[in-house]
């Protein structure tokens, strides 16, 4: 810091207050950098016009799975209950998705119409078609 003394005895710290204005200044800029960075990384996460961004392609509207279904129930508390589906539409190929309250008799990727060593309880099914559409069927086998 340099001190320098007038002749009438005040003492004049100019060097100090060019410290602090520049470190003020260097302050702002600083927080002004910040705040705009932050507002930018936010608005760039959120936009849909993003450099990142595809276009979408438009959903075309999903047809009805059309399916019938037929449940034959356990006997005598054994996994040998059956669940039958019929498509209307013989040509498609779906895939199904059977959950059930215990996770390790969930089905996955099913492409069979018959399901069978199935214990008692409801089950939630998923028919899903090639296309991405969807059905879901709620099942009780007693």
């Amino acid at each position: 810091m340099r001190v320098s003394c007038i002749p009438n005895g005040k003492v004049v710290l100019q060097e100090l207050w060019e410290t602090a204005t520049l470190h003020l200044i260097f302050c702002l800029i600083w927080l002004v950098l910040n705040t705009s960075l932050a507002v930018y990384l936010f608005f760039a996460a959120w936009s849909p016009l993003r450099i990142d961004s595809k276009p979408v392609a438009p959903v075309s509207p999903c047809d009805e799975i059309q399916v019938t279904y037929k449940v034959k129930n356990t006997t005598n508390s054994q996994a040998n209950g059956e669940l039958e589906l019929n498509f209307k539409d013989k040509n498609q190929t779906y895939t199904s998705f059977l959950f059930c309250g215990d996770s390790k008799n969930n089905r996955l990727d099913i492409t069979e119409t018959k399901i069978t060593a199935l214990n008692a309880g409801d089950y939630n099914l998923i028919i899903r078609s090639k296309e991405g559409c969807t059905r879901h069927l709620t099942i009780r086998i007693k």
